[in-house]
């Protein structure tokens, strides 16, 4: 629409500033009269002056969403092992961004679900030799246990 409206007001200028009449010559001192000028060009048709355009409603920007922390650029890599039905470590502390990889050792099937902390994780069911990376971003203790085999407990700590 604004494009419309803008070449429109074009359109209302270059027809005010078109003239209408083509001035004349200067008359040669030495040579005869010159021929006569040509009819001038007709007037373009009038153009109805375009609807007075309000200005746009000011838009209000949306708030923005909490910013995510990055992980840091020397997040680490961790890893706990799930053997004997348990897991080693039982305890571990990282850092904010930090990565734990849970790796299953014993021949049942485990996993690691967390039962309290700042953010939910769960590696799903994990059969002997499979792994599954969790990266834990808010600071604070998460508890974990094997959906399976509920006496098998951990806890991480994040700083």
């Amino acid at each position: 629409m604004k494009k419309i409206l803008s070449l429109l007001a074009l359109l209302i200028v270059a027809v005010a500033c078109y003239p209408t009449t083509q001035p004349a010559a200067p008359a040669p001192v030495s040579e005869p009269a010159a021929p006569p000028a040509p009819e001038p060009a007709p007037a373009p048709e009038p153009v109805e002056p375009a609807a007075p355009v309000s200005a746009p409603e000011p838009v209000t920007p949306e708030p923005a969403e909490p910013a995510v922390p990055e992980p840091a650029a020397s997040a680490e890599e961790h890893k706990v092992d799930m053997k004997e039905f348990k897991f080693s470590p039982n305890t571990l502390t990282v850092k904010a961004g930090d990565s734990v990889t849970f790796t299953n050792a014993d021949g049942a099937p485990h996993t690691a679900t967390m039962t309290s902390g700042p953010e939910k994780f769960d590696t799903g069911k994990l059969v002997k030799g499979q792994s599954k990376t969790v990266t834990l971003s808010k600071p604070g203790t998460y508890t974990y246990i094997c959906e399976f085999h509920p006496g098998m407990k951990g806890t991480i700590v994040v700083e």
